[in-house]
Order: structure tokens, then sequence, then C-alpha cells
């Protein structure tokens, strides 16, 4: 039995008791918290039907070691028909307050479904949020008004009149460091200046224009009159919430900004290549950088090419989730993206990470002869992930390796039978260390430049003799080691085939062991001499191509 003595009766156990009663009534999370409610909005051009907001504000909340405590008390007024739902986005608005300060400043909004309220007059919902500057220019009119909600910031309250002029927000979001968001139907709102980095962001209804298909704009065709696909491969870039700190900068300048650098190259390899389709390889975030939210630095990596309406695919590499999204949430947020390909196979992918994340196959079309709208597949792309670290460390210490239940899957749902194709994951095989010939015992042909050691995993698991004896996998390429960008010709199994790096594009990831530029690699797939073509570009002189080679001839790897 425990006792308690009399100094502890009177100076501890009130301060327990009190303790434990204010978190009850003002910290303990109720059952309307962080609801995950249908956040569907009335939208006048498809006539759907969901939750709207009501209320905004920003709230104090009590963070200690990843868990948080907010007062629950939630304020229905003038809602008479259905039950309000109070949402806390948990962003820190003072992005740069320390880390060990446990009180945080959230926003929070209240929703409510909107059905039975588009019969109610003069009902009250937000349906904007501005900056003071925006608010200046606006005339309020009767049936409007503005709340209040941080420093230079106002929701604009509008009466319910008509459904003809009702637009209300559905979702907020708290992004940081972004110019633009992507996301359908969200916009980020102008002139807010909670912090140099913390922005809001809206989503009200999504016109008929914006919308994007999910099967044209997520079908990989070649173009009418050609026979060139060309990808860009954009490895390591390693993004980060803030501008990023670089690394190992070759050749080193004044004021080095990783991503803003990083994101300056990509985009002039865009418009000088204008590619079909982007494939990023791994570690597109440094997720230790993106505790704060791995979201607004996923958004930052994707953007350009969402903007440039240019189809992506991606993997992920050992860094991703080390944030604040697991590869789960990860997935879920790239797959359902504008222009993605990324894909989640329902019932297999999950986190169980065995399996892994992103294991799937896009197909390239072209469009038949006299048969409009009828396509025939003409080349495969490959995805697995390669997963992290290794879950046998004493055995075999260092990297995990692609299972073959992954590849297995591939093979049994995805029957390639297409004459070119390609597989992309983010750790290298072990293969990649094969210099020597197997049949021969001379050095393997080599293109590129290999400036450190090959971080293989240690346990060979069948993957590359699965892809070339079963797949007729002519090419994979590969990021992880960010100062290796070669190609290396592989006999192994029979067959050749060539294990290519993308080359470290990112800033903000390690690059150094005698100064190794940043660099893009480029593939172009041409269909009627069922070639592949290679070469890079590099950061100071963008310009310029250089390494080009020859990788497939007549669909055999040469």
């Amino acid at each position: 039995m425990i006792r308690f003595n009399r100094r502890f009766t009177k100076l501890y156990l009130p301060l327990v008791v009190f303790t434990v009663t204010i978190w009850f009534l003002f910290f303990h999370n109720a059952e309307n918290i962080d609801r995950n409610a249908d956040l569907l909005v009335f939208d006048k051009y498809t006539g759907r039907k969901g939750n709207i907001v009501i209320n905004a504000g920003v709230i104090r909340c009590i963070s200690i070691l990843g868990a948080s405590w907010c007062p629950s008390v939630i304020s229905s007024a003038g809602v008479k028909h259905g039950r309000s739902y109070r949402t806390i986005v948990k962003k820190d608005l003072d992005f740069y307050s320390s880390s060990l300060n446990i009180f945080k400043k959230y926003f929070f909004y209240d929703s409510v479904n909107v059905g039975p309220l588009l019969k109610v007059k003069n009902f009250k919902y937000i349906s904007d949020i501005v900056s003071k500057k925006a608010l200046e220019s606006q005339e309020l009119g009767e049936n409007v008004e503005k709340k209040h909600l941080l420093e230079d910031t106002y929701a604009i309250v509008s009466k319910l009149t008509s459904p003809e002029t009702f637009e209300p927000i559905a979702d907020v979001d708290v992004l940081y460091n972004l110019e633009f968001d992507p996301r359908p139907g969200w916009k980020l709102v102008d002139g807010i200046t909670i912090n140099a980095l913390t922005k809001f962001s809206i989503y009200k209804h999504m016109p008929a224009s914006d919308k994007i298909t999910s099967t044209k704009d997520r079908t990989l065709v070649l173009k009418q009159d050609s026979a060139k696909y060309k990808i860009v491969q954009l490895a390591d870039m390693h993004f980060s919430i803030t501008d990023g700190e670089c690394h190992d900068e070759f050749p080193p300048t004044d004021d080095c900004k990783a991503d803003r650098k990083t994101q300056v190259f990509i985009d002039k390899v865009l418009d000088l290549e204008q590619p079909d389709l982007v494939i990023f390889t791994g570690d597109q975030i440094m997720g230790d950088q993106c505790k704060k939210d791995s979201k607004s630095a996923l958004l930052k990596v994707v953007g350009p090419i969402i903007a440039r309406k240019i189809k992506w695919a991606m993997v992920w590499g050992n860094h991703d989730d080390e944030g604040s999204l697991d590869r789960f949430e990860l997935s879920q947020l790239a797959a359902s993206l504008p222009y993605s390909t990324f894909r989640i196979n329902a019932g297999i992918d999950t986190l169980d990470t065995t399996f892994g994340i992103g294991n799937y196959v896009q197909k390239i079309y072209k469009e038949e002869k006299n048969k409009p709208d009828s396509y025939i597949p003409i080349g495969s792309l490959i995805f697995m992930d390669s997963h992290k670290y290794s879950k046998s460390p004493k055995s075999f210490p260092g990297y995990d390796w692609i299972k073959p239940s992954q590849y297995n899957y591939i093979g049994k749902h995805y029957g390639l039978k297409t004459p070119l194709n390609m597989a992309f994951f983010h750790i290298p095989l072990p293969e990649y260390l094969n210099i020597k010939s197997e049949s021969t015992g001379k050095e393997n042909k080599i293109v590129g430049s290999g400036r450190e050691g090959v971080t293989a995993p240690k346990y060979n698991s069948g993957t590359l003799e699965f892809l070339k004896k079963e797949l007729n996998v002519q090419l994979i390429s590969v990021g992880h080691d960010h100062c290796n960008d070669y190609c290396l010709s592989n006999d192994d199994y029979g067959s050749k085939s060539w294990l290519c790096y993308g080359g470290g594009a990112g800033e903000g990831g390690y690059s150094g062991y005698g100064g190794t530029e940043r660099r893009i690699r480029v593939f172009e797939i041409d269909f009627d001499k069922l070639s592949i073509e290679t070469w890079k570009r590099k950061q100071t002189n963008s310009q310029d191509t250089f390494d080009h080679q020859e990788l497939v001839s007549g669909g055999i790897a040469v």
C-alpha cells in the first residue's frame, strides 16, 4: 500500500487534482474535435452537397511530444439544422516558435452539413478568407460582415440569400513556404503575412474547367504523329519546408538557398526538354526537416510539374517518410494530385513494410491507326518500393531490399508483353557493384561517374534476375547514391541490361567527394526504332547536355 506523507498531501495532491480537472474541462479532446468529416461542398456545377464552414478562428493548445490538447468547447450559435463539427488544423501558425514552446497557436473551423441549410434564410457561413489589404479593396454588402482571425487576416461572413450565389468555403489548410497550392479546388490566400512562411489555403468548389479526369490525364499516351517519348528523372531532391540548407554546394556561392536553387535548375531542364513524363526516384523530401508538415514539402516538389501539366510518377526513398506523414499518408497524397500516375494497390499496399507502398506499372500507349480512342500498349514502366533500412541488421547491415512478393506481384498482375520495359526505384541493386562481366571477366562498359561507394543491400533477393528473365526489362534507373551518375552494362543472368543512376539533383542532400555538381538524367524512347537513349544536364550549364549514349536498340540492350 502506498502511503502519502503530510508534505505530499498538502503540496502536491491539490496540484495533481487541479491539473487533472483542468485537462478534463478544457483540454480533453471531445468527440467532435478533429473529425474527418466529408468535406464535399455544394457545387453549382455538379449539384453535390456536403459540409461548409460556419465559423473560424485561432485556438491555443498544449502540445507535448506530438500529443495535443485543445479546448473542446464548441459554439453552435446559429446552427438550428444539423450538428456542427470542429476541425483543428494542427500546424503551428507561428512557424518560428521554439520547439520547446508547448503552447501552440492553431487554426480551427466549425462546419455543418449543407443539405438542410439551403432552405434556411439568412444563414451565416464563411465565404472567404482575405488579407487586410484585400478587405480594404472590397465593398461589403448588407449581407456580408467581417470577422478578425489573426493579425491582418479576416474571414468574410456571408448570409445565405440565394443558392445561386452560394459559394462557401468547405475546408481550410495551413501550408508552409508555397507559391501556390496545386491541389484541385484549393487556392492560397494572397497577402497573408502571419510570418514569412505560413499561409492559408482554402477549398471552395472546383469549376468544371479545372477538373482532372481519372483516365485521360493519368494515362501515358504517345503524342500523335510522334514515335518518341521523353522522360526526365529527378533523383534525391531533398526538399524541406523552409528554403533548405545547402550541403556540399559545388561550385560554391555566397548565399545558397537549397530548395530555391534546386527548383530553378529543375525549371530550366523542364523548359528545355519539354518531357512527356517526370519520374521522381525517391528522397523527394528530407523528412526530418519536414516534421511540421510533410504535405507542404511534397506539394512544393510536384507543384511546378503540375503547373506545366506534365504527368508524373513517383517512388519513395529512405528519407521521405521521416516527417509528419508516414509512407501510406504520403502515397495517398501523391495518388490524389493532378497528373499523378502514382498508384496504391488496394488491399495490397499497406503500412506493412514487408511489401512496401507504390508497386505498380504504368504502360505507354499509342492510338491505333484508323481506330479513334483505341489504344495499344507499346512500353512499360515498372515502379517498386525499395524500402529503407535492413530489418536484419546483424546478418545484413545497411539497407533493405525489394522482396520476391513485390516483383512476383508485378509479374502476376501487370503482364507486360511490351517490347520496351524500364524499371525505377530508389536504392540500387547489388549488381550495381558488378563492374566485371560475368561472361568474359572483362570490365563492363560504363558511362558516367562513380564518385562514391554503392550502398546496395547486402542481401540479393533476385530482383534483377526476375526483371530480366520474366519481364524483359532492358534498363533500370535509381537514385540514393548522390555522387554516382553512371550507366553500367550488366550481362548477368544470360542477357544484357543497363543499370543507371539518376544523379543527385537537390542541394539539400550531400554531394561531396571532390566536388560533384547537381545533375539530372533524361531518357528518350523511340518506339519506331525500339531504342532508348539517355543524356544528362548539369546545374551550372544546363543548356548543354553530356554523356549521350544509346542504351537499347531494336528492343535489345546494347
